[in-house]
């Protein structure tokens, strides 16, 4: 189950937020596994002002960038991470409009205990219920 941030500017019209979040969950289900009914994105919208980015950095040249924080238990391969943000970047940019230098993704991974999904529990360490 990733748990998906994405942090981009105020005027990102509610159509483009979707389909950013849309790209970003198809991209998950085809190369990570993710299910289709699990989908847990949070977006953040920023004033320009406060969206403070070097235009440029490592080569790439920013112009309204979008960034992505995808929480997982830890376990993915380098390959299987580099997948993820190629396809994440291939869908943004066809299917929302954004540039492929502006699609900025970083992963964090951590363990099975530190996930509640709600009800106090740790649904990762129980067994499943029946």
């Amino acid at each position: 189950m990733p748990f998906v941030r994405i942090s981009l500017r105020e005027d990102t019209s509610p159509e483009t937020r979707q389909k950013i979040s849309d790209g970003i969950h198809q991209a998950l289900v085809a190369t990570a596994g993710t299910a289709e009914t699990d989908r847990f994105h949070v977006i953040s919208a920023h004033a320009a002002a406060d969206f403070i980015i070097t235009p440029s950095h490592n080569g790439i040249d920013y112009e309204n960038a979008v960034f992505i924080e995808i929480s997982f238990i830890r376990g993915r391969s380098e390959e299987k991470k580099l997948n993820i943000y190629r396809a994440i970047q291939e869908n943004l940019t066809k299917n929302a409009g954004k540039h492929p230098q502006d699609v900025v993704v970083i992963i964090q991974e951590n363990e099975r205990v530190d996930w509640s999904l709600g009800n106090g529990e740790a649904q990762f360490l129980a067994p499943p219920r029946a």
